[in-house]
């Protein structure tokens, strides 16, 4: 099973290169954990800025509170 997954991911990357861009493949499977720490840190880059500007406005709009 894992060299026919790492032919097919070579393959794979080999046609990618033809789109031209910032195009990455790699392998996935969430029920074996086959990539998930990749595909977080992806996502981690593409989403985190615009969450932490999202926290940073609620920050901003939030009155502070005084109790004591």
């Amino acid at each position: 099973k894992s060299g026919a997954r790492k032919q097919t991911l070579l393959k794979i990357r080999k046609q990618v290169e033809t789109f031209g861009g910032d195009v990455s493949v790699d392998v996935f499977s969430s029920l074996k954990g086959l990539g998930v720490d990749q595909l977080r840190a992806k996502l981690d880059t593409w989403f985190a800025p615009a969450l932490a500007h999202l926290i940073e406005e609620d920050d901003l709009e939030m009155p502070e509170s005084n109790e004591e």
